[in-house]
């Protein structure tokens, strides 16, 4: 989830930059700025990233905001960079525009939470607060307060069980919408192609010869030798 730096260069274009997920375990904790566990985690440290963009002709250089936002919100925010009117695209989109961030008019609360999975974990950030999915299938939770907890040590769901009951609510509902989504059944007369099956590089034979070169690096040690 990037947290947006916003500073002012000499182009009039604009130019967006964010990290991949999370950094890599070699970097030790103060590579992911103190947080919680690395790449390839759901935690803190393994999806908050950094993000830089640069805008001078609307953007005020040297601007810091903390609103929560997503790579998914790019498209969206391009789309109302550009007056493209809603009936235009596909739907459902997902993310939403913080075009108005860059105008210094952003809303105060981002009204739809950031849902993410990977494998069999997930987690949905709704502003301060973070709902962990330890195991999908099982469903197991963990609710953190990222405001007064950012490295994530205290599991509040047993002190907040109704907005964690919201939340949970809200992730197994996107969760059947991303199923519809893979299968056509979202969009209005389905796929023209059939969504390809999900399939990590590492298994991919084009990258079989350079597996024993990579097995050791810090950013891919977990998945090569598990």
């Amino acid at each position: 989830m990037p947290y947006l730096r916003i500073n002012q260069i000499s182009q009039k274009a604009w130019r967006k930059c964010s990290s991949d997920n999370g950094g890599v375990s070699v970097g030790g904790k103060e590579g992911v700025g103190g947080l919680r566990d690395f790449k390839g985690s759901l935690y803190e440290g393994g999806i908050r990233v950094p993000c830089i963009i640069k805008w001078p002709a609307t953007i005020k250089g040297g601007t810091v905001s903390h609103f929560p936002s997503s790579t998914m919100d790019i498209f969206p925010t391009i789309a109302s960079i550009c007056n493209l009117p809603d009936d235009v695209f596909v739907q459902p989109i997902d993310g939403k525009s913080i075009f108005p961030l860059f105008k210094g008019k952003a809303e105060a609360f981002r009204k739809d939470p950031i849902p993410f999975k990977y494998r069999n974990q997930g987690a949905l950030i709704d502003n301060d607060y973070k709902l962990l999915v330890e195991n999908i299938e099982k469903k197991e939770y963990a609710l953190y307060d990222l405001k007064n907890d950012k490295t994530e040590t205290k599991n509040i769901i047993s002190l907040h069980s109704s907005r964690a009951q919201t939340m949970i609510s809200s992730y197994e509902q996107w969760m059947v919408s991303v199923t519809q989504s893979v299968k056509g059944e979202d969009y209005k007369g389905g796929l023209m192609e059939k969504d390809p099956a999900p399939e990590f590089w590492w298994n991919k034979p084009e990258y079989a010869p350079y597996l024993p070169l990579w097995k050791n690096r810090p950013e891919y040690k977990k998945q090569l030798n598990d």
